[in-house]
């Protein structure tokens, strides 16, 4: 199944102790890039955070956040870092610089942000096997969204390549039209010359340029390369690198036929081929 590679999932969960809220979003990449935000209790955990992402997705860049929050009754008696609280100011002051709409952090929000009030110690096994498991079930939630979009994506690439399959054909039914409309300006031509022209020589001279103007083979590999476009959506892998490059080459076999074509219509054909080949590479870098 096609997925996307943008997306957001956010998660909380509530145990004995207390919360845990896991926020990832996803956007294109490359490859696959992944930057986690833990509290410092947790940052030795942070490889196992990391693989498990890596086991579920395979492209895009995924930011992901982890907030723990323990119940109101654990924190009695400890004070707020002031030091993490001044930052958090600071931070605040500069936001609003820039949006002055924004509002103002309340002291619940002040007093639940990671590190501002220091928290008993969170990197037991019991709470980070709670952790990995939350976030295995966020990143559930991420995968579905993702293929939610990719579903949609899915239906644009069907409808583009159907597009594309009608221009092919209408462009192969043009090949006959380009070689009387390449013979009918050579007569021309030849009748403004107003001088005998060995007529087999002329034969074989139209038989050159026709060979050097046929578009044939061009049209038959935009039909291959489109084929295996369709085949590679019906995969259920990853598959938007392949699709990427099967689009550039699309493009680069479009781009050749349009200027090879000495036939207005085809032309006009290619301009338009060009534009739908050029929206399915645009949505090729949204798959993973």
């Amino acid at each position: 199944m096609i997925s996307s590679m943008t997306g957001y999932a956010e998660c909380k969960f509530e145990f004995a102790w207390g919360v845990i809220i896991w926020k990832l979003r996803s956007v294109n990449h490359r490859g696959i890039e992944i930057t986690l935000r833990t509290p410092e209790e947790l940052r030795a955990f942070e490889n196992s955070l990391r693989r498990c992402i890596l086991g579920r997705i395979e492209r895009g860049r995924i930011d992901a956040t982890l907030m723990l929050a323990e119940l109101d009754d654990a924190t009695v008696g400890r004070q707020p870092d002031r030091k993490k609280i001044a930052e958090l100011s600071a931070q605040s002051d500069l936001v609003r610089s820039v949006m002055p709409d924004a509002q103002q952090l309340s002291v619940r929000e002040v007093l639940t942000w990671p590190d501002v009030v220091p928290v008993a110690d969170l990197a037991t096994d019991e709470i980070s096997a709670q952790v990995l498991k939350a976030l295995d079930t966020t990143l559930q939630m991420l995968i579905e969204i993702r293929k939610n979009e990719g579903a949609g994506i899915r239906e644009f690439l069907d409808q583009k390549t159907a597009e594309l399959n009608e221009m092919l054909d209408s462009a192969h039914g043009m090949i006959p039209a380009v070689e009387t409309e390449f013979r009918t300006r050579m007569d021309e031509a030849i009748k403004k010359l107003n001088h005998e022209v060995d007529a087999a020589r002329m034969e074989q001279e139209i038989a050159v340029m026709m060979i050097k103007a046929d578009v044939s083979e061009e049209l038959n590999r935009l039909k291959l390369h489109l084929n295996e476009v369709e085949r590679i959506l019906k995969e259920e892998t990853v598959v938007g690198k392949r699709l990427g490059f099967l689009a550039q080459e699309l493009q680069r076999e479009a781009n050749t036929l349009a200027s090879k074509a000495a036939h207005h219509p085809l032309n006009v054909l290619m301009v338009d081929a060009k534009v739908v080949i050029d929206q399915v590479r645009e949505q090729a870098q949204n798959i993973e």
